[in-house]
């Protein structure tokens, strides 16, 4: 069963609220508010970490945090392809992450690509988004501080 994720409004999008979903059988979604991305940015810039790094592991984090909230079942993690030339690193964040609080996933369950304006991920992420439907957790600075 592939598990398939999407973004809407970008992590760097400081001035919006960011959604990640999934979808398979199941549907979850997240939001990150844009206050938690504000600080969490300013956080890493004064630890030392600039521009796409900070970017890419906020991304990472929020990965985490929509996996370990939603408990769904999988075979494959499908990402929708965000940050084009840098999935490697993505991924190894989240394994970091994921490996910190005990779960293992082999590397190459998770997988990147294109996954489309009109499937029911993209949906979910857009409905939620817009305030048509309501997330199912909003995290919170202490949240994603954890997960970085």
């Amino acid at each position: 069963m592939t598990l398939r994720v999407d973004q809407s409004t970008k992590i760097e999008q400081t001035s919006g609220d960011t959604v990640l979903a999934l979808s398979n059988n199941e549907q979850f979604a997240i939001v990150i508010p844009a206050h938690v991305k504000r600080k969490a940015l300013a956080l890493l810039r004064r630890r030392g970490w600039y521009g796409r790094r900070a970017i890419l592991a906020c991304f990472a984090a929020g990965l985490f945090l929509l996996l370990k909230q939603s408990r769904a079942r999988f075979d494959l993690i499908m990402i929708d392809q965000e940050y084009e030339g840098h999935e490697r690193d993505i991924k190894s964040m989240l394994l970091r992450c994921l490996r910190g609080v005990g779960i293992e996933i082999p590397a190459e369950m998770i997988a990147f690509g294109l996954v489309g304006k009109h499937s029911e991920v993209h949906r979910l992420a857009w409905a939620v988004c817009r305030g048509k439907r309501a997330p199912d957790h909003i995290v919170t600075l202490d949240e994603f501080l954890s997960a970085l």
